[in-house]
């Protein structure tokens, strides 16, 4: 799954978007965005959607799928 991320923080702006689905406050949330950062130090990801951006732990990820455009 880290890879995936990994390869879609690489690609070009048009092909980095991600659908994330992630563990929150007792329930399963999916985002759908593009991978900004990939920060491993401190074990999380940084999602961008529109103009706001959210911060996921990896270690709370139950699966991210690359969509391709």
């Amino acid at each position: 799954m880290l890879i995936i991320v990994k390869r879609c923080n690489k690609l070009p702006l048009p092909l980095m978007g991600c659908e994330c689905s992630y563990w929150n406050n007792g329930f399963y949330n999916e985002l759908v965005g593009v991978v900004d950062k990939v920060d491993i130090l401190a074990n999380r990801i940084k999602l961008r959607f529109g103009d706001d951006f959210e911060y996921n732990a990896i270690d709370c990820l139950k699966s991210v799928e690359r969509l391709d455009s």
